[in-house]
């Protein structure tokens, strides 16, 4: 398992095309200049990109892709839950409605979030767009280290076959895939403050 400073170099392109370049790397292959060009490695890439990207931010919660939002009300489902509310078009998975603690009951059905709550506000995993035309902005630069490092490896699983033409390499880079979430967990873990004691436990213990 490789991990090592990434240096995005404006000249041989994007984020995206740097991270595509370090899943080729793992698999041997050949480097690419552009994610259009007519090397096969760079149509396989190209046709993996965002399936696989989309894959990887829901394997995760990944804090740089969090977004919160107040869900507006549409018509109620038929049965079972008394509200329905339309879920953001960015949304890839909803990761909590109103505070993680609370338990609240919902479930995510099509493009809407049912629950018996009269408020819907959720904290959801957003699609991080990667497109740079003029209607979209390329906001790669805010991938971390560690995503780009996962998505690397679930790019190159993906692609093993392909690329090399043997099928082993494919198991060997899910399971490095595997290792950097867990890595993130960890750190995603230490970057929020830690959960509180509740207030008795403190009096029960000198009681």
């Amino acid at each position: 398992m490789w991990e090592f400073f990434i240096d995005y170099d404006p000249i041989v392109g994007t984020v995206a095309l740097s991270t595509v370049n370090l899943a080729l790397l793992q698999l041997g292959g050949e480097q690419i200049t552009a994610l259009d060009e007519s090397s096969r490695s760079a149509r396989v890439m190209a046709a993996l990109w965002r399936p696989v990207l989309k894959d990887v931010l829901r394997d995760h919660h990944w804090n740089f892709a969090k977004k919160r939002a107040t869900l507006v009300a549409t018509t109620a489902p038929l049965f079972e839950f008394s509200n329905a509310y339309t879920l953001p078009t960015d949304c890839l998975k909803v990761i909590c409605l109103g505070e993680p603690a609370d338990e609240l009951t919902w479930r995510v059905e099509g493009n809407l979030l049912l629950t018996n709550e009269s408020t819907a506000n959720i904290l959801y995993t957003r699609l991080v767009d990667t497109d740079s035309g003029p209607a979209q902005a390329d906001e790669t630069g805010l991938f971390d280290s560690k995503f780009i490092l996962a998505l690397a490896y679930r790019l190159a699983a993906e692609a093993a076959e392909a690329i090399t033409g043997r099928t082993g390499r494919r198991e060997e880079m899910l399971k490095f895939y595997q290792m950097v979430l867990t890595d993130a967990a960890t750190i995603a873990s230490q970057e929020q403050a830690p959960e509180p004691l509740p207030g008795s436990l403190w009096v029960n213990a000198r009681a």
